[in-house]
């Protein structure tokens, strides 16, 4: 983003705005409100043909514990998996 704004939005929180790079012929704007902290509530896309789609998150909670199940993959049958290490 070339142009960036910071204004004070509803109950202490902030909006963030600019166009991002690379998709000026599809997004016209996006915004993240967030609060002092950083913590961000809601983003806001504005696309050139004037949509705009919106996300509101709430009832964050941070660090929660999650089981290593949780993160288990299974493949499709048929599906080569590629077992390697990560890059370092």
């Amino acid at each position: 983003m070339d142009t960036l704004t910071l204004t004070p939005g509803k109950a202490g929180r902030y909006v963030l705005s600019g166009q991002p790079k690379g998709q000026e012929q599809r997004v016209s704007r996006l915004s993240l409100t967030v609060t002092a902290d950083g913590t961000i509530d809601g983003i806001e896309i504005e696309e050139a043909d004037g949509a705009i789609t919106r996300f509101v998150f709430t009832g964050e909670v941070a660090n929660v514990p999650v089981s290593a199940d949780a993160f288990r993959f299974s493949a499709p049958a048929g599906v080569p998996v590629v077992d390697a290490a990560p890059p370092v």
